[in-house]
């Protein structure tokens, strides 16, 4: 419990300086409302640039054998660490952020995942939820969950509230009803992005994308969303990637959806 904030901490600060980012949202929706979600962030392109490689080692403090630096790292000199950790086991004061839903708390746990040999590097969310607005609630906490905790993760929370479209904000994305199931399309912010701004998210995300999975009971009749969505798995299964830099910008890119199966 005394290193449960260290690792979230470690992994929310890099995706500030990072680039190399894959998000995905993943939805699984049963018959009843009820269903799972999923929320990962994948930074493995990063294991493939020393410079990223030596902060990451240092701050998990997984440090190889570095005492001959000119030889080629041996297998077991790699970093590697793979740990989930549940939220029910977080202190009193992280936990406040989901007092008002503790069924999400109990489910919720966070896997984090470094591997230098396999190049990986991912942290994953996952939650059991009893009504779509569950994730709504989680992705309006999200920022608080870290901010509550010891005080040093307030910072770094405030990273994933620029990337996640909606999280942080006192909105609702989703929505559902018995044969139907939407992603509203997500509020801007009220402050206009000048150039010298969009230039440096340009820097920061260029090789970034999201991407959402949403898997349904039932075959798909008609979707809003057909310029970014595509149907699979048998047309149970909605898809959209599109990349980070265009849900900032102008380019007609959405997430946005309208869904009925």
């Amino acid at each position: 419990m005394k290193r449960f904030a260290l690792p979230i901490l470690f992994l929310l600060s890099t995706i500030l300086f990072s680039s190399c980012l894959d998000i995905v949202e993943e939805i699984f929706l049963k018959k009843n409302g009820k269903g799972t979600y999923k929320l990962s962030i994948d930074m493995s392109k990063m294991m493939q640039n020393e410079m990223m490689k030596s902060m990451i080692e240092g701050s998990l403090g997984l440090e190889g054998d570095d005492s001959k630096p000119s030889e080629p790292k041996k297998e077991r000199d790699m970093m590697v660490m793979d740990t989930i950790m549940y939220f029910k086991d977080a202190p009193a004061d992280m936990k406040e952020a989901f007092a008002d839903r503790k069924h999400l708390g109990e489910s919720l746990n966070i896997r984090m995942k470094v591997d230098e040999k396999a190049k990986e590097l991912f942290m994953v969310f996952n939650m059991k939820f009893e009504k779509v607005d569950d994730i709504n609630f989680f992705m309006q906490n999200l920022s608080k969950m870290s901010e509550q905790g010891s005080g040093a993760l307030g910072g770094a929370g405030g990273g994933i509230d620029g990337l996640i479209p909606g999280a942080g904000k006192d909105v609702s994305i989703y929505n559902a009803s018995k044969r139907s199931f939407e992603r509203k399309e997500t509020p801007s912010g009220s402050e206009e992005v000048n150039e010298e701004e969009m230039q440096m998210a340009k820097m920061f995300f260029a090789d970034a994308s999201y991407s959402t999975i949403y898997h349904f009971p039932k075959k798909v009749k008609k979707m809003s969303n057909k310029k970014n969505a595509e149907l699979s798995n048998g047309g149970k299964t909605v898809t959209t990637t599109v990349d980070l830099l265009d849900l900032m910008g102008e380019s007609g890119s959405t997430l946005a959806n309208k869904i009925k199966f």
